[in-house]
């Protein structure tokens, strides 16, 4: 668990280069002590899983992912909602790549641990699986990036019987994977 942190905590000047980055990280590990192949795996590792965050981060605004959510669902109403994603998206895909590469050059150790991929996984979760009935446009969660359009995920939500809901407190939860990290990686919400 320390190396784990001493790895995560080095290295994290976005403006150093890859190679000075991977050598901070190995030698943090090697000082809580890892061996030089740990440590190299370590390094590589911590730094292309920060990769990633550290372009989203510096892409505020030059990327759109947008949901559209209903501000009300009524009672047995169907009530449409979607969530576009811009073909941007994939440009800043290809330059966490062309970066990863650049990890993968530089590293000592010759295998990776983060996937890049072109897709994404979108989903609407209810808060409560009984609140709200909803019904998937696409017959798979996890959808190509489009580089020349915008690539769209679509959902019916349906209220129960029972009166209004609205979707800005918690019967739903919408969710998307983190574009570009494999669509098992984990959630973020939006």
């Amino acid at each position: 668990m320390r190396q784990a942190a001493a790895a995560a905590n080095a290295g994290e000047d976005a403006d150093a280069s890859i190679p000075d980055r991977l050598d901070q990280k190995g030698a943090a590990l090697r000082e809580e002590g890892a061996g030089s192949r740990e440590a190299a795996a370590g390094g590589r590792c911590s730094l292309e899983v920060e990769v990633p965050d550290e372009e989203w981060d510096k892409s505020r605004g030059l990327y759109e992912i947008s949901p559209h959510m209903p501000k009300k669902v009524r009672q047995r109403e169907i009530a449409p909602a979607g969530l576009p994603v811009s073909p941007v998206t994939k440009e800043r895909l290809q330059e966490i790549r062309r970066k990863h590469e650049a990890i993968a050059e530089a590293s000592e150790f010759d295998t990776g641990c983060v996937e890049l991929t072109d897709q994404m996984k979108a989903q609407i979760v209810p808060g409560d699986l009984d609140e709200l009935a909803i019904d998937p446009h696409q017959s798979d969660d996890v959808r190509e990036l489009s580089s020349n359009r915008n690539t769209m995920w679509g959902w019916d939500i349906t209220a129960p019987e029972g009166g209004t809901r609205p979707s800005t407190r918690s019967p739903l939860r919408h969710l998307t994977g983190r574009p570009g990290v494999s669509p098992d990686s984990g959630f973020t919400n939006i």
